[in-house]
């Protein structure tokens, strides 16, 4: 960095975690705007606040490539303009993370998020009785992997049943 860089913009303006580490070289001396001051320059500048953010246009690494284009493989949001999609990827994906084994959706369990795989892989399962023991009995599907949607249509209907279960693999 030099003189006169800025850094940590992005957490700021948005809900994403920060995206590097910044450890100084030297004795040094910065200057801090907090969150507070930030929405009084929306308020009272918005300009000034509207050149920030259309500096996070201009943002691009690998982590949010891959968070563009997991918004993009939803297929009802693939027409969805290039502002949208970034506002999306800024302001409502957030990580949960989940253990292998853990079932992260159960069949027949009402589910009212989308869920997409950033890292790891899933497995599909359904359960069906059996006809000839009358016992469940539950059946692999598929395996999913990064970047697959659960659950992109069942969120948004009236009954949001999943109709099979989610394991984590690894």
């Amino acid at each position: 960095m030099r003189k006169g860089d800025i850094f940590g913009e992005i957490a700021m303006l948005t809900s994403l975690k920060r995206t590097c580490t910044v450890i100084a070289g030297s004795y040094m001396t910065v200057q801090c705007l907090s969150r507070e001051s930030l929405k009084k320059i929306e308020v009272n500048a918005p300009n000034v606040f509207n050149e920030l953010k259309d500096r996070l246009k201009k943002y691009d690494d690998e982590d949010m490539r891959k968070r563009l284009s997991y918004i993009r493989n939803i297929p009802f949001l693939r027409k969805l303009s290039a502002e949208t999609v970034r506002a999306i990827s800024y302001e409502v994906l957030h990580d949960f993370t989940f253990e292998a084994g853990d079932c992260i959706l159960k069949q027949g369990e009402n589910q009212s998020r989308i869920l997409i795989i950033k890292k790891g892989q899933v497995q599909v399962r359904i359960s069906r009785m059996d006809p000839e023991t009358g016992e469940r009995q539950e059946y692999w599907m598929a395996n999913l992997k990064e970047g697959s949607c659960i659950n992109a249509y069942n969120c948004f209907q009236k009954d949001k049943e999943s109709f099979f279960s989610f394991y984590i693999l690894s």
